[in-house]
């Protein structure tokens, strides 16, 4: 079995155990988060503070290893 097969079975149960990381957004957030309504977060608890990513409006926020997009919409 190659390491991405594990991989792939690893992350899929996990999900199915519901790692909070593997948990898709709601698309009330996803709304959200075209209306400006949006957060970054690095914990499952807390967010990115807004003033440390300063005017996003018209950028591209690239979003390495973010579990599926799950840590932001």
């Amino acid at each position: 079995m190659s390491y991405q097969d594990i991989n792939a079975e690893t992350i899929d149960r996990w999900v199915e155990e519901g790692w909070t990381w593997g948990q898709p957004i709601t698309h009330e957030v996803f709304q959200q988060a075209k209306q400006g309504v949006w957060d970054v977060v690095l914990t499952p608890t807390k967010a990115v503070p807004h003033e440390w990513l300063g005017d996003v409006r018209g950028k591209s926020i690239l979003g390495l290893a973010c579990g599926g997009g799950q840590q932001m919409p």
